[in-house]
């Protein structure tokens, strides 16, 4: 048998990579434990130099295996855990704290659509009595979220300003009533995001996770008749209520975790 050194590292990158995520499902290693993959990024420096300073020498593969190494692990780390660390890199924001905004409310009649578009931070929604929605929070030197609401509908996107490579991350506080009924649409792009819909009446919602994190409580809703979401390169958890008469998850890369309750 020969071996084709060419496709040597691709083997052992493609063998690692899904061997960690492999190992998370049988109950080896945890997903908490591998939630730092990002930092391990300076290992592929290292890699690369060793590389061109053992060019020529009987050790000349050590660099490539350790390129080869970080990469599968990173990879793995990545589809077994989500992508909790990526705030580390600063391509969404450092972790100071933003300026706050101008408070944003009003208040909503008969069923309503309520729509959340959010990039890089922490987004939190929660629920209040009455029939009143808020947006409160904080962003970079006060950027705040692009507001277009009535008393049947609230939609909520990110400024039209990008990010600075040193900004603060957005966070954003979306508090929406437990009446009248809701038909909630969340989209959370690389950031991570809470969402606690207790004694809400929701005709829908539906979740699109880009590159972050979620936590989604419904366990306590008063209703909710339809649960959609998809995942994609992220990870998500759901805490589903007994009512709940439909629900549909769709996992691109990334882990997701779905509590029903007993007898359901």
């Amino acid at each position: 048998m020969r071996i084709d050194r060419r496709l040597l590292g691709w083997g052992a990158f493609l063998v690692i990579a899904g061997a960690i995520p492999l190992a998370v499902r049988v109950g080896a290693i945890s997903a908490g434990s591998l939630s730092g993959w990002p930092s391990l990024w300076p290992l592929l420096l290292v890699g690369a130099g060793l590389s061109l300073v053992l060019r020529r020498t009987p050790a000349h593969l050590l660099g490539g295996a350790v390129s080869v190494l970080t990469a599968g692990v990173m990879v793995g780390g990545l589809l077994a855990s989500g992508f909790n660390g990526i705030p580390s890199f600063g391509a969404c924001g450092t972790n100071g704290n933003g300026t706050a905004f101008t408070d944003r409310s009003g208040s909503l009649l008969g069923s309503a659509d309520v729509a959340v578009e959010f990039n890089c931070g922490h987004l939190t929604i929660g629920t209040a009595d009455g029939s009143g929605w808020m947006i409160t929070g904080s962003g970079p030197a006060g950027r705040e979220p692009e507001v277009s609401a009535d008393a049947s509908r609230v939609r909520v996107t990110p400024p039209e300003a990008q990010f600075g490579w040193n900004d603060p991350a957005s966070r954003w506080n979306v508090t929406i009533p437990r009446s009248p009924a809701v038909d909630l649409s969340v989209t959370l792009n690389a950031g991570e995001g809470d969402i606690d819909l207790s004694q809400a009446t929701v005709d829908g919602l539906s979740v699109t996770l880009n590159a972050g994190s979620l936590n989604a409580d419904l366990a306590n809703a008063s209703s909710v008749a339809d649960i959609r979401a998809t995942i994609n390169a992220g990870s998500a958890a759901f805490r589903l209520p007994p009512a709940a008469s439909r629900a549909s998850v769709t996992l691109n890369a990334g882990s997701a975790k779905v509590c029903l309750p007993s007898g359901t």
